[in-house]
């Protein structure tokens, strides 16, 4: 809306808060006429947030935790060298100065479930898969999967975690921030998952 456009300009930070297939354009690369074709990324911090109820949840705490948590597994076996996604955890962990870097066979579900409650910063580095049909069964592969004995930890599993109170958490991998939307256009999935816990 018109109105909106002198408090956007002016702000230091934009949320939006995508409804259904909204969600899956990047709103924040947009370039926009009424900001000289910069996008909202050029012009303010910009988050993305699932929904208004969790998102003003959300805004009341942040990050409390006393340690960063790098996981990263590739999901394979190891071959002539690290992985990129054993890299880019090292990279994080360097970057973040922590210890608390688990890859390949030590980057597991049990891990977050142990130590996510102390987590001030949750980076997990794997492959990712959106379950169209049961967003709650969307997935990203850790090396054990769940304690239950899938290969993967679902979205369902994620929800299931002892609380990671106000941690920030990166999931870098494929279709992690695929959702589906129900009436009330909050979406269901890996995001909303780490989000609940």
């Amino acid at each position: 809306p018109a109105d909106w456009r002198e408090q956007i300009a002016a702000a230091d930070e934009v949320g939006l808060v995508p409804h259904g297939l909204l969600g899956d354009i990047p709103l924040h690369g947009l370039p926009l006429s009424w900001l000289g074709g910069c996008s909202l990324l050029e012009a303010a911090r910009v988050e993305y947030l699932p929904g208004l109820a969790l998102a003003h949840r959300l805004r009341a705490s942040g990050p409390s935790g006393d340690l960063a948590l790098v996981l990263a597994h590739a999901g394979e076996p190891e071959s002539s060298g690290p992985s990129e996604f054993e890299r880019e955890a090292r990279a994080v962990a360097q970057t973040v100065g922590t210890g608390h870097v688990y890859v390949g066979p030590k980057a597991r579900g049990a891990r977050l479930a142990e130590l996510g409650s102390r987590a001030s910063l949750v980076h997990i580095a794997a492959h990712g898969a959106y379950d169209a049909a049961d967003p709650l069964g969307s997935v990203v592969l850790l090396s054990d999967g769940t304690w239950e004995g899938s290969e993967s930890l679902s979205a369902r599993d994620v929800v299931r975690l002892p609380a990671l109170p106000s941690a920030v958490v990166v999931l870098s991998a494929c279709e992690t921030n695929r959702r589906g939307a129900d009436a009330t256009g909050e979406g269901e999935g890996l995001t909303r998952a780490f989000l609940v816990a």
